[in-house]
């Protein structure tokens, strides 16, 4: 699934000082007859390009991922300390839980692995580290795999909530731990539910236990929605703010940028304006967004 760090309805309210038009209702037409779907689905477009530019940058995923990885403890990424404990730097951060954690000294005919308890390791945010009282010289490098959740859950609600509400039925549930905070992200009613600590970390589909009741009642409405209402996504993230700036910002820059370079055929036939070189993400971004954005870059 592409990334997509805002709804529609957080691009519509945000204060960027465009005249972005509302989403008509489906069946009906907006500006320069352009139908409530159309729109709809233009306006999500532009928020996923957007985001994928902002991961891009970053050179990660900035949503929740479950990545698998495989390091040798003579690669500068990996390695024995002082103590004999085994640590890794995982390629994306931050680590949210780790689900496998194994090791093994490289043999002919097939490696022994050796699975770690998971819980005896200590997760850091860009490291695993496994204190596992390894000696530290004099034996061959090691071998060590992984699966682990990294990134910020962002998804969306699956179903409407009521007030008090003790679960979450979510699109998806990948990157939510237990103890989280997630920011429900409703015009209005929107307010920060804490999961519950027994939660065990899933991917797909779920409804996401609450340590307490939902102070209001959340409804979505989803595609096509009948007229006259709109298409209405509501949040379920852990997405920093100021990411979710960073992503407003590129949309803006954007549509900004559209409009500026618009081809225009003038009345003799000829064409107006002219098109830039293509650039890559990394400088299409604006300034503003990439100031924000290297607070969450890939380290490595």
């Amino acid at each position: 699934m592409p990334s997509q760090y805002l709804t529609v309805a957080e691009l519509l309210v945000a204060p960027l000082g465009l005249a972005l038009r509302s989403v008509p209702a489906p069946g009906s037409s907006g500006p320069a007859g352009v139908s409530g779907a159309q729109t709809y689905e233009e306006l999500t477009n532009l928020i996923v390009r957007a985001s994928t530019m902002a991961d891009s940058y970053c050179q990660q995923i900035l949503g929740a991922t479950q990545d698998a990885e495989e390091k040798r403890t003579d690669g500068g990424l990996a390695g024995v300390d002082q103590h004999g404990y085994l640590w890794v730097h995982t390629d994306y951060w931050p680590v949210l839980s780790v689900s496998s954690f194994a090791y093994a000294y490289p043999a002919t005919g097939g490696t022994p692995w050796t699975s770690a308890p998971l819980g005896d390791l200590v997760v850091e945010r860009t490291r695993i580290v496994y204190p596992a009282g390894l000696p530290r010289r004099g034996v061959p490098p090691l071998r060590v795999r992984y699966t682990y959740l990294n990134g910020w859950p962002n998804t969306t609600l699956a179903a409407s909530v009521d007030a008090g509400a003790t679960v979450l039925p979510v699109v998806d549930a990948t990157g939510i731990v237990g103890g989280q905070q997630l920011t429900v992200s409703d015009q209005g009613n929107s307010e920060v539910v804490t999961v519950a600590a027994a939660w065990a970390p899933i991917t797909g589909p779920a409804s996401v236990a609450l340590a307490a009741g939902t102070a209001f009642a959340h409804t979505p409405v989803f595609r096509p929605a009948p007229p006259p209402a709109q298409p209405y996504d509501i949040a379920v993230t852990a997405l920093p703010a100021d990411i979710k700036e960073a992503v407003l910002l590129i949309v803006k820059g954007l549509i900004e940028t559209r409009g500026t370079n618009a081809l225009v055929m003038s009345r003799a036939g000829g064409v107006l304006g002219n098109t830039p070189a293509p650039r890559d993400s990394a400088e299409q971004a604006p300034l503003e967004s990439r100031t924000i954005l290297d607070h969450y870059r890939r380290l490595l």
